[in-house]
């Protein structure tokens, strides 16, 4: 099951990073090499790092949106991402600087991205990416924030203001969706619920946006595997995501029954069964795939097996 969770959560993130670059590179990006500067080639040398660092980004962002996923996607992906981590090391003092000071905002955008990928000092990155979020700054530098403090999935990511923008911001449904500030701040509410991040009072608003039926599609999928966080988790978010199963959208269906799986909602199985008859077909691969992990055994896919198996469970009280 952990696989099927993996590539849901990588169609997830494929969907919601399409479209972000035009001009996909054909080629890896070498790992990144030292970078030294003298007071006489500083101006040169800082535009030259984040030359390397937008094309780093561009990198990434283009390979997340191929579709269909193969091996040598994955591969050329692990790659760019490898090479973002070693310059996210490397340079991290002058991403920071660049970042808090209001210099040109491609430059803010590319350190932010760039900085996500933080393994050491992360606490100091998060900070500096909240601060930025939170500054008013321009609209264009927060939505790469957001995307750098969605890929850094810190524990500890205060999800306040990511919430506020997911409830104020303008919903666009126009093309590509993940332009939008909302989906991008969606995208960081997966990523940092995930990690543990949240509480309660964030999962009751995300519950609110989920019952009131998010226009934005690629928002309301998001948030619904946002759900299976521990640390926002409520008595009634299994509720929530098993009125989600009748979306009128197949992305929304699928992150619901993920994260009742992830959730060990057997108390969903009745209408995971249902889902096996559904007209899509990643709707029911996705609940075939949720009632193995949850049951842990395999009736395949025929729903009448299913539901002889759930109705034996319930005579000796073993399925709730």
């Amino acid at each position: 099951m952990r696989p099927f969770r993996v590539l849901v959560s990588l169609a997830l993130c494929a969907a919601f990073l399409s479209a972000c670059s035009s001009t996909p590179e054909d080629s890896v990006p070498a790992p990144e090499r030292n970078f030294e500067v003298d007071a006489g080639t500083e101006v040169e040398s800082r535009g030259s790092l984040m030359l390397r660092a937008k094309s780093l980004t561009e990198s990434w962002l283009a390979a997340k949106s191929k579709t269909p996923r193969s091996i040598e996607i994955e591969r050329r992906q692990a790659a760019i991402e490898s090479a973002l981590q070693d310059f996210a090391e490397r340079h991290r003092a002058v991403l920071l600087e660049i970042l808090r000071k209001r210099g040109p905002e491609v430059q803010r955008s590319s350190a932010a991205l760039c900085l996500g990928f933080s393994a050491e000092r992360r606490d100091e990155v998060l900070e500096a990416l909240i601060g930025v979020l939170e500054a008013g700054t321009s609209e264009y530098v927060r939505s790469d924030v957001l995307v750098g403090l969605g890929t850094l999935a810190h524990p500890r990511t205060p999800l306040e203001p990511v919430m506020d923008v997911i409830e104020q911001g303008k919903i666009d449904n126009a093309p590509p969706a993940s332009f939008s500030m909302r989906a991008r701040a969606a995208f960081c509410m997966l990523r940092a619920c995930a990690a543990g991040a949240g509480n309660p009072a964030i999962g009751d608003r995300i519950e609110a946006r989920l019952v009131d039926r998010d226009e934005d599609l690629l928002v309301a999928s998001q948030l619904a595997r946002a759900l299976a966080g521990s640390a926002v988790r409520t008595n009634s978010s299994i509720p929530v995501l098993v009125a989600l199963l009748d979306h009128s959208a197949p992305r929304v269906v699928t992150s619901a029954i993920t994260s009742l799986a992830e959730m060990r909602a057997r108390s969903a199985g009745a209408e995971l069964v249902a889902k096996l008859s559904d007209g899509d077909a990643s709707v029911r691969i996705a609940a075939h795939a949720a009632l193995r992990e949850l049951y842990q055994r395999d009736e395949g896919a025929d729903p009448a097996a299913w539901s002889r198996f759930l109705d034996e469970l319930s005579k000796d009280g073993s399925n709730p």
